[in-house]
């Protein structure tokens, strides 16, 4: 039986804090440059679309951090056969919440655990995608291979999946949380 796990986000392109000078002499303004969101080149944009820009890089950050976060407390609990609760909470809001409840609590009462670990191969930006009203979507792909399942008896169930997720995210109260993922089994990253 293969593991599932959660998660996902891509990294944000790299942009720099402060607009670089575009022109020359002693009359050139600086102008600020943007990435698209997707990534790409810079482009010359407004001071306000600069600063959207910044705010929506910190997002993806924040997005990323999120998602790493989640997905070692997802390997704790695969390892432990452990039920969702402690900091996996903090991590994810809405309907996340009863799933991802409701995948440990099968994981627990089937007396599955597993060791290794996993890799996560990449994390990108997924624009234009969203899940009932999440702010952004990262996309990954965590290669579980390196982990291997035991039933109850501790008999070797065999490796974990390869899988690609869209993990969309979503702000709360709290902060920037894990809303809901689609994963899709993979050969490889």
């Amino acid at each position: 039986a293969g593991m599932v796990l959660t998660g996902c986000g891509p990294a944000a392109p790299a942009t720099s804090g402060t607009p670089p000078v575009v022109g020359t002499g002693p009359t050139a303004a600086a102008t600020p440059l943007c990435t698209p969101e997707s990534g790409g080149s810079a482009t010359p944009c407004t001071q306000e679309q600069y600063e959207e820009m910044k705010k929506l890089d910190a997002l993806y950050a924040e997005a990323e951090d999120v998602y790493r976060r989640f997905v070692a407390e997802d390997v704790k609990l695969l390892h432990s056969g452990g039920l969702a609760e402690g900091p996996v909470l903090d991590l994810i809001a809405g309907p996340m919440v009863d799933r991802y409840k409701a995948r440990r609590q099968d994981q627990h009462d089937a007396k599955v655990t597993m060791t290794g670990d996993v890799s996560i191969a990449y994390v990108r930006r997924l624009p234009g995608y969203s899940y009932e009203g999440s702010d952004v979507t990262l996309s990954s792909c965590v290669d579980g291979s390196g982990m291997k399942g035991y039933g109850p008896s501790g008999n070797e169930l065999g490796p974990g999946n390869v899988v690609i997720y869209n993990t969309y995210f979503k702000q709360v109260n709290e902060g920037l949380r894990v809303w809901w993922e689609k994963s899709q089994k993979a050969g490889s990253c």
